[in-house]
């Protein structure tokens, strides 16, 4: 499939989807002191996971995004398997260059469970002033043997080789609840604005917490969530998973 890039800083829609946020880790609490000091060259950095507006209701108001559809009454995400392939963060050298550090390398499952908080990658970057991450949705390929035999990614070696996987239940128009499980393939490019820049120290240890926001798939023109039973619905739902992401530093 075609990568699509989506350039973020262009869509307020975009910036209320998922939310990469930075926080610095000064212990346990929130004190001003700073984030945690490790010692050494490099930052180190490790991404967590959360799932924003795992419940979704009909409304009265009619929802902003552009898709439409058919629709169900209600959808309750009960899990979000997203696997994520190399991520970079940009770095700003001067006004008309941008250098790319990576922070995964290869494949790595993102987990969103509602009230969790996930951990999918921890390791150490150079340090510098970030202004930009951007990942891919990704695939696995026959060069990723690993992966194909490991068991904890099974479920994205089949056939049509998923990208997204999302698990939950419905309650459609008739009152009826069932459960789902929605797959897409897309392959979008995603590069994600960091705002304001993070500056990451050498000896420092910093959170990236990855917020997924269910919201921004599933909602429709009308004002009720769109049926992902429908393949009617899958154009749109693929597109609005690429949107579900923003980023923003605290």
């Amino acid at each position: 499939m075609k990568n699509t890039s989506i350039l973020f800083g262009h869509s307020v829609r975009v910036l209320s989807g998922l939310t990469i946020l930075f926080m610095l880790m000064p212990g346990c609490s929130s004190s001003s002191t700073g984030p945690n000091t490790t010692g050494g060259t490099t930052a180190n950095v490790t991404a967590t996971t959360d799932l924003l507006n795992p419940t979704l209701q009909a409304t009265r108001s009619k929802s902003a995004s552009p898709a439409s559809g058919t629709t169900v009454q209600s959808i309750r995400i009960t899990h979000v398997r997203v696997l994520i392939g190399s991520m970079f963060f940009g770095s700003l050298v001067d006004t008309s260059t941008v250098t790319v550090d990576t922070f995964t390398v290869g494949s790595r499952i993102a987990d969103f469970t509602p009230g969790n908080t996930g951990q999918f990658s921890s390791l150490s970057i150079p340090p510098g002033i970030f202004n930009q991450i951007s990942f891919n949705l990704h695939q696995l390929d026959a060069s990723e043997s690993g992966h194909l035999s490991d068991p904890a990614f099974a479920d994205f070696a089949t056939a049509d080789r998923p990208s997204v996987i999302i698990e939950g239940q419905l309650t459609d128009n008739s009152g009826m609840t069932q459960n789902f499980i929605y797959k897409t393939s897309n392959t979008q490019r995603v590069i994600t604005p960091i705002q304001p820049m993070a500056d990451m120290l050498a000896g420092h240890s910093y959170t990236v917490d990855v917020r997924l926001d269910a919201k921004n798939v599933f909602e429709g023109s009308t004002s009720k969530p769109l049926d992902p039973r429908d393949a009617g619905n899958k154009a749109a739902l693929d597109s609005q998973i690429g949107y579900a992401f923003s980023v923003a530093q605290k």
